[in-house]
């Protein structure tokens, strides 16, 4: 028996990993976990753009929509949600045993029901989560 995944599962898909956030008929929403190497680039270029006192611009794109996970396996790792919705995981994926930190779970719904470049849809998903 299959066990369906709820919301913060934590999966792999083609060697990359991936938080389970939620799904409709035709779309699974996951953020993925984002490499250390790949990490550091965007938070790098994250910070650039508020040291020049671009925050207003950056709030609204989808690059910019992350967390930094705390969870010792994926610590100076974060969680973007950019791709969300548009990964198709139609072929096998691999539930993980590891389990997010409460915080880190807090964190992802936190900025999903946020003001955050998420799917509205998404949003609409998880918006009577409660953990």
């Amino acid at each position: 028996m299959i066990t369906p995944l709820v919301f913060g599962d934590l999966f792999t898909y083609e060697s990359r990993e991936y938080i389970y956030l939620a799904k409709t008929e035709e779309i699974v929403y996951a953020a993925q976990i984002l490499p250390v190497t790949d990490t550091n680039r965007v938070n790098k270029f994250y910070e650039s753009k508020v040291i020049k006192g671009k925050e207003d611009k950056i709030a609204k794109h989808p690059l910019f929509c992350f967390v930094m996970l705390k969870t010792s396996k994926f610590k100076d790792r974060c969680a973007h949600f950019a791709r969300t919705g548009l990964d198709d995981f139609s072929f096998f994926i691999e539930k993980l045993s590891v389990v997010l930190d409460k915080d880190d779970l807090m964190q992802v719904l936190n900025t999903i029901k946020s003001d955050s470049p998420v799917p509205m849809q998404l949003k609409e998903l998880v918006k009577d989560i409660r953990l």
